[in-house]
Order: C-alpha cells, then structure tokens, then sequence
C-alpha cells in the first residue's frame, strides 16, 4: 500500500479517489498487428542492411472546457517515426504515439496507437501503399464533398493535421499513363467521425468483410489546371440521429437516441486552377444514400453538395481562403419531415434539415510576427446559423522547440449541427520538441 501512495502522490491524485491506472493499453487491433508483421517482414528481408531513419517529438499538452473551467485532458505525447527503405522498391513508414494522459480527473492512461503505418511498394508506372494512412480527396479547405475517407475528430481539433484527422486502413493503389493516374482503394474498416453529442449512443458499422468499402479516382492535369473524377461505396462520415424511445429505467425518463452511419454512394469531382497569386477551387459530389426515395424521417435523403473557393496569396506572409457551399436534398419535402417529427414526439430532439443548406467558410493564415504564425479557421451554416471556430498561435521558441495556444467554438440552435457541440468550447496548450 506504501508504494501506490507514492504512485498516487506522484500522480497528483488523491487517494481517496484511485485512478485507474492503465499502466500497459497496447491499442493495436489484430489487423494492425498483421501489418506491422507484413513491415517487419519486408524490412528484414533485405539482402542488406536496410537504409533507414528515426525520429519523433515529444508533446505536452492541456485542453481545457471553456463552460465548466475544468480540464478534459491533460497529456505528454511522444511519437517515434521510423522509416526504412529495404530495397529500392520499397519504403516503410511506421509513425506510432505513446500517449500518457488523464482523460478525467479519476483516471491516468497509457495509451500506445499507430498513427500512420504502412509499407509503400513502387514500379515503373503504378504504386501500392498497404497499411494506415492518410488520403485526402478534393482541392477544396474544410468544406470539400469529396473528402470522404479520413473522418474528423472535433474532439480534437489543434494547430496539426493527425490530431483531428483519422488515418485509414486502406489498400492503395496507383497507375500512371502520361498525364493521367488512376487510384484504386479498398478500406476493409470503417473509421467515423468523431463529434461531442451529448446523450446519443454512436452505433458503428461491424468491421466485417461485407462492411468494406471501396474508391475510385482519376486524376489528369492541362498546364495550370487540375482536375479529378472520384467514386466512393461506403458509408456516411456523419451519423444520423435515430430515436428509439424513451428511456424508461432513469428517475427522469429521457430519448433513446442512436447515431447510425448509413450506406451511400458518392459521385464527384473537382477542379483547381492558378492564376498568379490566385487558385480558383471547385468541388462538387452527389451522395445516393439509404433513403433513396425519402420516406424515412431520420436518415439524410439523397443530396448533392457543391463548393466553390478562391484561395489568395498576398505575400509569402499572408493568405486567405473563402468558399461558400451549399447542400442540395432531393426527394424531400420538409413540411412532410418536420410533421412527422412532430407527430411522433421527437422534434425536441431531432430537426428537419432545410431542402437547400449554405455555407460560408474561411481560413486566414499568418507570420505577424519573426518565428510566429498564426491560423483562424470559421464554418458559418447560413440556413441553422450555427458556426465552428478554430483559432491559435504558434511561436518558435527556439530551433524544434514550439508553443502553440489555441481555441475551438461550437455555437448555435441546439440541434443544429454545430450547435450540439456548443457544450464542447475548449482551450488548448501544447509545447512540442521535435528530435
């Protein structure tokens, strides 16, 4: 008993209210078990000694809820990056973090989990990368239809790209004819996006084979132009909100409420072209979705989404992005939706979407200062009046060594899609040394 009263003295915690202390959750599902064999394989099975490299960084960092004035999570990170190239054909990347943090004031963790993984293997005209990894589809920033396959994790929204995207499971493939590339994917798992939505229980599809997904795109360039065709089957990033009753065994009965991913099918395409400091964006998809003749109240219709953007270079200081966007619902009559609701006791809880849904997006980005640079990103849905932000500043304190705080804003109607969020507003620290 003398030496867990020091761990929890070391901790800071008090003993009257034991952390749970997971001093080993190795989180690495069998699948990436497999395929960090696969890597070890193909690294050991050179000839030779593989050329290879290994660095990382060491991460601090503190976000804190903005209502409550508590911390949500408090944590040191390290991640070690491993690259190798067995063989001219080959290159491995192993990216893995080493999570010690405290979720809740009762709780202390370890956390160790891939971020990407993968073993990229090369020919003359095609490519295939196996493993987790990221794959972002669209040229447009934040608001783009076709970026379908690395969900979002607004609970962890920072300054980095892998703090709040999820890499994939994929098969990857690429072939190249001039001035044409033709990908191919297969995701074997299904990765959702990550939202706070207070009270609704999040249902996942089951990692079974016929729950796979699958991508097709093609990509082709004409001088300062360019343009790409994509097919996705798979499944809604974003749940919708099912109500299943009420909740019958609490003091207080409450909704039972389910976030499930439907099954769609996503056409789309987009196009960027450069002129001087300047770079038109055009996005757009059509998504045939589960209710394709729109007679289920709580799942989305068939809809098409488009976006169109200008990105503006003032000085290598300086930049900007503006979109507007806009979603498009097909078979859909909202009057019909909004009185079912009503007729089945769930409009306080659910809303009927707006046959047509606008957007207004942006993202500055600064150096106002030597060694500092700052980013504001802002998501305005014109139709709910629901917005997000995410803003924060970055200073180099000296060589691999950065500061960076920053905020993250929901606000809006209650069941609008930010606005389930709004109890989320948080404030974030991080100090990050690179090695």
């Amino acid at each position: 008993m003398k030496s867990l009263s020091n761990l929890f003295n070391t901790l800071n915690l008090p003993l009257s209210h034991p952390p749970i202390l997971r001093v080993m959750q190795f989180s690495l599902p069998s699948r990436h078990a497999a395929l960090l064999t696969l890597i070890l394989s193909l690294t050991l099975s050179s000839p030779t000694l593989a050329e290879s490299t290994f660095n990382g960084y060491l991460k601090t960092y503190t976000y804190a809820d903005l209502n409550t004035h508590n911390y949500t999570d408090i944590g040191t990170r390290t991640q070690t990056l491993y690259q190798a190239w067995p063989n001219s054909r080959t290159h491995i990347f192993a990216a893995l973090n080493y999570d010690l943090h405290q979720p809740d004031s009762l709780s202390t963790r370890l956390d160790i989990y891939p971020v990407e993984f993968y073993a990229n293997l090369t020919w003359d005209n095609a490519d295939l990368k196996i493993g987790r990894q990221f794959i972002f589809w669209g040229k447009a920033a934040w608001v783009n239809p076709t970026d379908v396959l690395n969900p979002w994790d607004y609970s962890r929204l920072s300054g980095e790209v892998e703090d709040y995207r999820t890499p994939v499971l994929a098969l990857n493939g690429q072939v190249y004819w001039s001035q044409l590339t033709l990908q191919a994917l297969l995701l074997p798992v299904f990765d959702p996006v990550t939202q706070p939505m207070p009270g609704v229980t999040h249902e996942n599809p089951v990692s079974t084979p016929d729950h796979s997904q699958f991508g097709l795109r093609l990509l082709s360039y004409f001088g300062q132009t360019d343009l790409s065709l994509s097919l996705y089957h798979g499944f809604e990033q974003q749940a919708s909100v099912i109500f299943k009753g009420m909740n019958m065994d609490l003091l207080i009965p409450q909704p039972l409420l389910i976030a499930r991913h439907q099954r769609m099918t996503m056409i789309g395409a987009d196009l960027a072209r450069t002129f001087g400091p300047n770079a038109l964006k055009m996005e757009a998809a059509y998504f045939l979705t589960e209710d394709r003749n729109g007679d289920n109240i709580y799942l989305q219709n068939p809809h098409f989404d488009w976006v169109i953007g200008l990105d503006r270079s003032f000085s290598d200081k300086f930049s900007t992005t503006l979109q507007f966007s806009q979603v498009l619902n097909f078979k859909y009559d909202r009057d019909s939706d909004a009185a079912a609701l009503n007729a089945a006791g769930m409009s306080s809880f659910v809303q009927a979407a707006p046959t047509s849904a606008s957007s207004l997006s942006a993202v500055l980005k600064a150096e106002p200062l030597p060694f500092t640079t700052a980013q504001l990103v802002h998501v305005y849905n014109l139709a709910d009046g629901d917005h997000f932000s995410l803003a924060f500043l970055s200073y180099e304190l000296m060589d691999a060594v950065r500061l960076t705080l920053g905020s993250i804003l929901f606000n809006g109607p209650p069941l609008s899609p930010f606005g389930r969020s709004r109890d989320a507003d948080k404030l974030f620290a991080e100090l990050k040394v690179n090695f």
